[in-house]
């Protein structure tokens, strides 16, 4: 779509105002899509973790993997 208008523009030929409006509608709906996109990748990587987390406590309930201690070993 954008190609042929760019072409027009670079010979020197006007854009009509309703193919300049529809590049802008266009713009916006890919801004649109990339900022849902970025919140999924926000989300997908959340859960990830929270999976993983899941797995391990799952793992460690069910006696299949050694506990993970997160606190300091005792010094002594």
């Amino acid at each position: 779509m954008s190609a042929p208008l760019g072409d027009r523009e670079l010979a020197g030929q006007k854009v009509s105002d309703k193919q300049a409006g529809d590049i802008r509608q266009c713009h916006a709906e890919l801004l649109a899509q990339l900022r849902l996109q970025a919140v999924f990748e926000q989300q997908r990587k959340a859960l990830d973790v929270e999976i993983a987390e899941t797995l391990t406590r799952y793992s460690e309930l069910k006696g299949i993997a050694a506990p993970t201690d997160t606190a300091a070993p005792p010094q002594g």
